[in-house]
């Protein structure tokens, strides 16, 4: 017994104690400050759009951590006398051979993080994506959501979005109202004779737009209008007030462009 718990065993094995405490320690100050900097950065400030700074803030959060935990592993590593050059090249040799099967994902999330980062288009911008053209209802760090006017839903990988027209100020008003599914007719059969007299009395510049559209969750009327960028929300507040005196609670509000 006393061979094995000798004094230079003892120093070595304190030594190999507090190191992983600070290692600890060094860890959790890290990131705490890095938080504190993260949260200045993207929570603090404005931005059009509250999810967008959210989305962005978790990321880099995870990546930091992540990036913290790896270093302190290769610090603990080593109090053992662990080679961890070698290791690292291990681990490089396997991220290639996994890089080179998931490409495609890497790509589509570094493209996801820099449209949030940049701001590049926002959820609610009228854009133009190659053959995709419509608003923009979701961006995600791996794919993005465009849907047309005439309700067809396009999910673009980021890392395939080469480049993108943002119109804005965006000249469409688009209003959605759920509802239920052996009600789309009787409402279309409601609204469609008076959409003349809407546009007239709105003084819009092209005819108004109804689509009944159906997702897996919920069918839901979506009318559009096009009207100049300075008569939005003026044609948004009274095409809304007609809609909703018209069809009372038939409708449920969906949400608008």
């Amino acid at each position: 017994m006393g061979s094995i718990f000798t004094i230079d065993r003892l120093i070595a094995l304190v030594r190999i104690l507090v190191g992983l405490f600070g290692i600890h320690l060094a860890v959790r100050i890290a990131l705490y400050f890095t938080q504190k900097t993260l949260e200045k950065l993207f929570l603090r400030g404005e931005a059009r759009d509250e999810r967008r700074r959210q989305t962005i803030y978790t990321l880099s959060q995870s990546v930091l951590r992540y990036v913290l935990y790896f270093f302190a592993l290769l610090a603990a590593l080593s109090l053992f006398h662990v080679n961890t050059a070698s290791l690292i090249t291990a681990a490089g040799i396997g991220g290639l051979a996994i890089g080179l099967g998931t490409q495609n994902l890497i790509r589509d999330l570094v493209a996801g993080f820099f449209i949030l980062l940049e701001d590049q288009f926002a959820v609610g911008d009228l854009v133009t994506i190659g053959a995709a053209e419509g608003i923009v209802e979701q961006i995600g760090i791996r794919t993005s959501a465009v849907r047309d006017l005439a309700g067809k839903l396009y999910i673009l990988p980021n890392g395939t979005i080469a480049s993108v027209i943002v119109h804005r100020p965006n000249p469409w008003v688009i209003i959605d109202y759920t509802l239920a599914g052996d009600e789309i007719e009787g409402v279309l059969n409601l609204v469609t004779p008076q959409l003349p007299r809407w546009r007239e009395e709105l003084g819009l510049h092209a005819q108004i737009q109804i689509w009944p559209l159906r997702t897996a969750e919920k069918s839901f009327l979506r009318f559009a209008a096009l009207t100049n960028p300075q008569e939005r929300w003026r044609v948004e507040r009274e095409l809304r007030g007609r809609i909703e005196n018209l069809l009372g609670e038939q409708i449920q509000v969906g949400g608008a462009s």
